[in-house]
């Protein structure tokens, strides 16, 4: 533990000795030599996942400041996204009021010794970064980590040719990806949910451009196989938190962001926000609509419902399923979509008869069962709710451990929006 605390670079001189029987005798070899203990700060990056040591959740100063600046405002309940998309983009604006300025370590930057074994470089505690606002891409990486991890939001670090940086779960369905893809942002696909990639050293241009750039170096190297994706609850399994002790400051020591335009950078990245997923997409989707074929305009049809529904827009969405059924009356997504809108709506017994005209014709269908159980839920039919999902469980196990609060196996005192994940959109 006294190690642990060592700032700074210390040569010591240990005495080894080796005690051994030789020849009915015990022998001894003793040889006094000198090594480096290196500060708490110091690491090696012939494993990326090393980094996990640094990232810090349960450190006071970091847990206190997150859970201080992490509230979303009315955005998370008006739209039906993730509201961890939402912290997750107040989290990064936040850090990124504060201008933290770029300072790679002079002797061993990251660009240079990134999995060489044999340098040792150095991470600052997230507290640290917080306290002087100056950091590389492993500080700032290490601290937005930090502070969504202690906000309920996982997390992976990333690595490229000489660089880190990170990504982190949104809590939407895969099914959702093609919602978060465009020609500047890109989805990863893990367990079940879509995280996206961010670049923590340009915070200051708020969160899109960071995830702009996050997805360019994800879409670069991940090809190659040069990016690395590490989930940090792996991680952390292997390299647990180091001890930091007293911080000799408080987290009121630290500059308020607030005062430094954090809300007016957060409201400009909702708006970015919006801007890149609905309008964008709204745009993209009504000209490829244009000279589609029938099966081709049902899934565009689909997808255009789903933008303005997800983006409080009901009735254009209820027109775009209803034209979809009207192309196709057996076309599955659209009643689900539609019963989806139903529940949003508050009217589960209308969806019920939606997703039954489902289940008449494909009886196994997953999302139906899913959807289903979540009414009767809300219908407060809590037999029924938990007849339907263990349909789902038995054919989809992992959709089925997303929603935890229909297959009764929620725990702890979760808030509403993260007790009750979003429902799959599909489009086809």
């Amino acid at each position: 533990e006294r190690t642990l605390s060592l700032r700074g670079r210390l040569l010591v001189q240990p005495q080894v000795t080796v005690e051994y029987d030789a020849e009915g005798q015990r022998r001894s070899v003793s040889e006094v030599t000198e090594i480096f203990a290196h500060s708490n700060t110091a690491i090696t990056w012939d494993d990326s996942r090393k980094l996990a040591s640094f990232i810090m959740p349960d450190e006071k100063i970091a847990s206190d400041f997150g859970s201080r600046y992490a509230a979303v405002g009315p955005d998370a309940q008006k739209l039906d996204l993730s509201v961890r998309l939402f912290r997750a983009m107040r989290l990064a604006d936040v850090v990124g009021s504060l201008g933290i300025q770029y300072v790679e370590d002079p002797i061993s930057g990251i660009s240079n010794i990134l999995g060489q074994p044999s340098v040792v470089d150095s991470v600052r505690f997230p507290r640290d970064t917080l306290r002087v606002e100056a950091g590389d891409c492993d500080d700032t990486t290490a601290l937005l980590c930090t502070l969504y991890e202690a906000t309920g939001i996982s997390t992976a670090i990333m690595t490229s040719p000489g660089h880190v940086f990170m990504a982190f779960d949104t809590g939407e369905p895969t099914q959702n990806a093609w919602l978060f893809e465009s020609d500047s942002t890109a989805a990863i696909l893990h367990d079940g949910t879509v995280w996206l990639p961010v670049e923590t050293t340009i915070l200051e241009r708020g969160f899109v451009a960071a995830w702009e750039e996050g997805s360019r170096l994800w879409n670069r190297y991940s090809p190659s196989g040069e990016a690395e994706f590490l989930p940090v609850a792996e991680a952390r399994a292997l390299y647990e938190s180091i001890p930091t002790g007293d911080a000799g400051f408080d987290v009121s020591d630290l500059d308020d962001p607030i005062a430094a335009g954090a809300d007016e950078l957060y409201a400009a990245s909702v708006a970015a926000t919006v801007a890149k997923l609905y309008e964008e997409n709204v745009r993209r989707l009504e000209r490829a609509a244009t000279g589609q074929a029938a099966r081709q305009q049902l899934r565009t049809l689909n997808q255009l419902g789903v933008l303005h529904a997800r983006f409080a827009q009901p009735r254009p969405a209820e027109r775009a399923f209803e034209q979809a059924i009207g192309l196709d009356p057996d076309y599955t997504a659209s009643y689900i979509n539609l019963a989806n809108l139903r529940l949003i709506d508050g009217n589960p017994a209308e969806a019920i008869a939606l997703l039954n005209q489902v289940t008449d014709r494909r009886p196994g269908s997953v999302l139906a069962s899913l959807l289903l159980a979540r009414a009767y839920q809300m219908l407060g039919d809590a037999d029924a709710a938990k007849e339907y999902m263990v349909l789902v469980e038995d054919q989809a196990p992992e959709l089925a451990a997303q929603y935890p609060d229909l297959t009764g196996r929620a725990v702890g005192r979760a808030s509403e929006a993260e007790a009750r994940p979003l429902l799959p959109w599909p489009v086809e």
